[in-house]
């Protein structure tokens, strides 16, 4: 682990030190609020925090960290599932109620949003939440919001980059037919009572929002939540993961 952790930190200060800049993207962050220290070992590795004989410029101010919010809320949830476990055979009731399946045992289910983005505050860092509606809404594939809005690449007004406008985004690794198949055992009711409880428990979390180290972009979901909350007493949100898993496993078994 310390000899990767090494070749990493080595190569992310050789292209600083070319004056480039670093985007790294990794399904590692998903667990950074349930796995303890991986957030720090990950900012060690970066170049102004390593110990190499030429000091690199910056500092942490310079990290943005890019977190997505999906919705509808139980969309996220079931991809989470397609991604892991639908090709096993595991049902979406199984997947939701089985004390030892992977919803149930993550320490950071990946569709906590928001949790990512608390994590990332306490570390100081900056935050560009994206809204995956509003960026689908728009007509927009995250690719070029992610080249276009957060690393400055030269685009039009649509999102495509000047240059290269008859070029298409490869959308890759979807997974279809999944709608129609006797795995997919959740009614559409109790999918929408899911979708409510996970919005009860992001309004535990909707404060974050309002930090002034978080950009928001292209919010609609995220809009359509925080009316939600509003219209909430303290006493109906969802405080912490464990009790939400409770309450998605009592909706789909009642």
């Amino acid at each position: 682990r310390i000899e990767i952790l090494d070749k990493y930190k080595t190569e992310f200060y050789n292209e600083w030190m070319k004056g480039r800049s670093l985007a790294i993207a990794t399904e590692a962050m998903d667990f950074v609020t349930g796995k303890k220290g991986l957030l720090d070992d990950i900012i060690r590795q970066l170049p102004w925090n390593a110990d190499f004989p030429v000091k690199a410029s910056g500092s942490n101010n310079d990290i943005t960290v890019v977190v997505t919010y999906r919705s509808p809320r139980v969309k996220h949830l079931e991809s989470m599932w397609h991604q892991c476990c639908m090709r096993e055979g595991v049902s979406f009731y199984q997947y939701l109620v089985d004390p030892k399946s992977r919803f149930h045992v993550a320490t950071s289910p990946a569709f906590d949003s928001l949790r990512l983005v608390e994590k990332f505050l306490e570390k100081g860092l900056n935050v560009t939440l994206v809204d995956m509606e509003g960026v689908i809404n728009h007509g927009y594939d995250i690719s070029n919001i992610m080249a276009c809005d957060i690393l400055g690449a030269n685009c039009n007004a649509d999102k495509t980059f000047i240059g290269m406008e008859d070029k298409q985004a490869e959308i890759l690794n979807v997974k279809n037919g999944h709608s129609s198949s006797s795995i997919h055992n959740i009614t559409t009711d109790k999918l929408e009572h899911i979708n409510w409880a996970i919005l009860r428990y992001d309004c535990a979390l909707v404060s974050v929002i309002g930090h002034p180290n978080v950009t928001t972009l292209y919010s609609f979901g995220i809009e359509k939540m925080i009316e939600f909350c509003d219209t909430l007493d303290s006493g109906e949100r969802i405080m912490t993961m464990n009790a939400l898993r409770n309450k998605i496993a009592a909706i789909v078994q009642n």
